[in-house]
């Protein structure tokens, strides 16, 4: 496994500082801000490489020098690392600063072209975006949003720049250096649309990044071609023409063909993103109702997408995580994603995701109160209801403490997010069974049994035996601790 970038010397912080206070042109930062010493820094080096890092792997941890980085990227990865070790207050220092110097490095570019951000603008915007949206603050998600289509434009004007790049070689391989830049830019756009792609699936927010920007763009790479320490150009070469990389729309038309795709576990999790916006875009178009050709598609597609994981590029990197999955954690988040898709295509929990962009528990409640009608009982919806119990099953079969206190910095953030809808809707099926005048059909009690069986006597009990409200405080509490974001 890779070592995470470490600080070597007091000489090299001295360096950040210097790197710090020659960003800062407009001297915003000298009186508030303060450079924690070298083990703390160290520690959150640690945290942000060892533990988030593995959820969205756009940064070159072998390349990544803490001391030649530029200042907003090293303080936005600092702020993550923070928040990972619970210290809040670090966190927030270094989040501010980072945008305060992202936000000058923009206002004094004299002719400013979204061709001419160099990787770290668009690198620390989408560090900065992560930790916004899900601080659980409100502002935070507002300015996020605000930024959206800046980060989408750097992404266009940095892809065009790629492109010329790689013309401009006529067919030759990169160098492994070449390599490294150009896949750390993919990895990158890749980033933004994932992330996207959450806040679409949590607050209904309509997508910034649209297929055709990354239609003839290659795939992430493996993992483990990504983190190889090639030692000559020759060795690295052969690595590059053993692995499988395809394109984005190469992907997206063998799943809709129905024919399995071999790409990265990162391509895995950009391909489970991609599903995902072509159902939300499909529910949300006025023929949603009599389209079911359409539907049909995207079932055959999602069932592709789930039988292509067998055939998943293999990774050889360790990842030092607690997950209750083989394999990359990518892969273990996009099927967090995968479940809720599915669900996706029968209930859509539209008003829910709208309520939550304003972080108003009250209105959030009611939101999902009144979304009772939505969950119909039916032959289909069982399906649906199976990707829930599954849901939940990950989390009784780890011990539903254990997760609640390790999930926090070992799964992702989609894991909670993702799973939102699932519970909601398992809450209100339950509900409706347990309440509704019509009788429950066998198939509708076996899943019911199912899952409470997976709850001891005394925790249904407490509840009034009602396993509607056993299921939506155990889901709260467990939340409750997911403690590094809000």
């Amino acid at each position: 496994m890779a070592r995470a970038p470490q600080i070597e010397s007091e000489e090299q912080c001295a360096k950040i500082l210097d790197n710090i206070r020659y960003a800062d042109s407009q001297g915003d930062l000298l009186d508030t801000f303060r450079l924690p010493s070298m083990t703390v820094l160290n520690r959150y080096l640690s945290t942000y490489f060892n533990l988030f890092h593995h959820h969205l792997p756009f940064l070159h941890p072998a390349s990544f020098d803490p001391t030649e980085a530029s200042a907003p990227l090293l303080l936005a990865v600092l702020s993550i690392g923070a928040l990972y070790t619970f210290e809040q207050d670090q966190a927030f220092m270094f989040h501010i600063g980072s945008k305060v110097l992202v936000n000058q490095f923009l206002q004094n570019k004299e002719n400013f072209s979204s061709r001419k951000c160099p990787l770290w603008t668009m690198q620390s915007t989408l560090v900065n975006m992560i930790f916004a949206s899900w601080s659980g603050d409100a502002k935070g998600l507002e300015w996020a949003c605000s930024i959206k289509s800046l980060l989408a434009n750097m992404v266009a004007g940095n892809r065009y720049e790629l492109k010329l790049r790689s013309e401009a070689r006529e067919g030759a391989q990169p160098s492994h250096e070449e390599w490294i830049e150009d896949e750390g830019c993919r990895r990158t756009y890749y980033a933004v649309y994932v992330f996207f792609g959450l806040l679409t699936l949590t607050y209904n927010h309509t997508p910034a990044i649209s297929f055709n920007e990354l239609d003839s763009l290659e795939l992430p790479s493996s993992e483990s071609l990504w983190n190889l320490e090639a030692s000559d150009e020759e060795s690295w070469r052969e690595s590059l023409t053993a692995s499988t990389i395809i394109t984005f729309r190469e992907a997206h038309d063998n799943l809709f063909q129905g024919e399995s795709a071999r790409y990265s576990a990162f391509a895995t999790r950009v391909m489970i993103n991609a599903l995902f916006l072509e159902v939300w875009f499909h529910k949300r178009s006025p023929e949603a109702l009599q389209d079911v050709v359409t539907e049909y598609k995207l079932r055959l597609a999602l069932e592709t997408w789930e039988k292509s994981l067998q055939i998943c590029e293999p990774e050889t990197i360790v990842v030092q995580l607690s997950a209750p999955h083989k394999g990359h954690p990518l892969i273990f988040n996009a099927m967090a994603m995968y479940r809720n898709t599915r669900a996706r295509l029968l209930v859509d929990l539209k008003t829910v995701q709208e309520a939550l962009r304003y972080h108003d528990s009250y209105e959030v409640a009611g939101a999902m109160a009144n979304m009772r009608d939505a969950v119909k009982r039916s032959q289909e919806m069982i399906k649906v209801i199976e990707e829930c119990v599954a849901c939940i099953e990950v989390a009784a079969e780890q011990g539903i403490r254990w997760v609640a206190r390790t999930s926090a910095t070992n799964w992702s953030v989609e894991h909670p997010l993702c799973g939102m809808d699932l519970m909601v809707i398992l809450t209100l099926w339950l509900y409706r069974l347990e309440h509704d005048e019509e009788a429950a059909t066998e198939e509708e009690l076996a899943m019911y049994n199912r899952l409470r069986g997976l709850f001891d006597e005394d925790s249904v009990d407490v509840y009034g035996a009602k396993l509607s409200s056993t299921v939506a405080r155990l889901w709260g509490s467990m939340i409750d601790e997911v403690v590094v974001w809000g």
